[in-house]
C-alpha cells in the first residue's frame, strides 16, 4: 500500500485480516526494491508520481488498485499504467477488501460502473472480459502486448522501450503463456477479438 498520508493508509490496512493478508504501507521510493511476485497493490491517487509507482507495482506481477478521487488527472494515467482496480474516497474501508478479494479472486478488473464508463469513452476496455488471461497479464506484458498488436517485431520493441530482445522475447513467452496460445499472432487475434484496447496516455 502505497500512500503518503500515514492514517490513511493505516486505516485501510487495518481493515484486511492478517491471516489472510499482509497488508503493509510502502515509501514510493521502496516500490521498486519489492520481490516480483503475484499479489495485490493498493496506491493513493494522492501519491506524487502516483502513475510511475502504479506501472512499477504491475511490472512487478501486483494487480493495482488506486483510489481517491476519481475526478483528478492521474487517474486516467494509473489505467493506463495498469492499475486494473478503483475504490472512491468516498467507500468505506471494507470496499477496499472487497475489491482485492475479486482481484485475487480472478477478477479481470474491479470498476464502479460510473467509472467503467468514463473508461470506455475514452477507449479502454476495463471489465468482464470473457477470456481471463488478459487480465493476468503484467503492466509491461501489456505494453509488450500493445506494441504486437501494432506490428512491432520483438527488436523493435526492445528498441523503442531500451530493454534487450532477450527480455522482449521472454515477456512475449510471458503472454503467450497466460493467453493459452502458441504463437504472437494468436495473441494478437485473440486481444482484436474480445475488443482489447491498447491504453494510450
Amino acid at each position: 500500500m502505497v500512500d503518503p498520508r500515514p492514517l490513511f493508509a493505516n486505516a485501510i490496512a487495518s481493515s484486511f485480516d492478517t491471516a489472510v493478508w499482509d497488508a503493509r504501507s510502502l515509501d514510493p521510493a521502496a516500490v521498486a526494491e519489492i520481490p516480483i511476485q503475484v499479489g495485490i497493490g493498493l496506491v493513493a491517487l494522492a501519491t506524487p508520481d502516483a502513475e510511475a509507482v502504479v506501472a512499477v507495482l504491475a511490472a512487478r506481477d501486483r494487480r493495482v488498485i488506486v483510489y481517491g478521487g476519481d475526478q483528478r488527472a492521474p487517474f486516467f494515467e494509473t489505467v493506463a499504467a495498469g492499475a486494473v482496480g478503483f475504490v472512491s474516497d468516498r467507500a468505506d474501508t471494507a470496499e477496499f477488501v472487497r475489491v482485492a478479494e475479486a482481484l485475487r479472486n480472478g477478477a479481470v478488473s474491479v470498476f464502479p460502473e460510473h467509472t467503467s464508463r468514463r473508461l470506455a469513452q475514452r477507449g479502454w476496455v476495463t471489465a468482464d472480459d470473457p477470456d481471463p488471461g488478459l487480465g493476468r497479464l503484467t503492466g509491461r506484458e501489456r505494453e509488450v502486448l500493445g506494441g504486437l498488436m501494432l506490428g512491432l517485431r520483438p527488436a523493435e520493441i526492445a528498441e523503442r522501450d531500451f530493454v534487450s530482445v532477450t527480455t522482449v522475447r521472454n515477456q512475449v513467452q510471458a503472454i503467450l503463456t497466460k493467453l493459452n496460445v502458441h504463437s504472437q499472432l494468436e495473441a494478437v487475434a485473440m486481444a482484436n477479438r474480445l475488443g482489447w484496447v491498447v491504453a494510450s496516455a
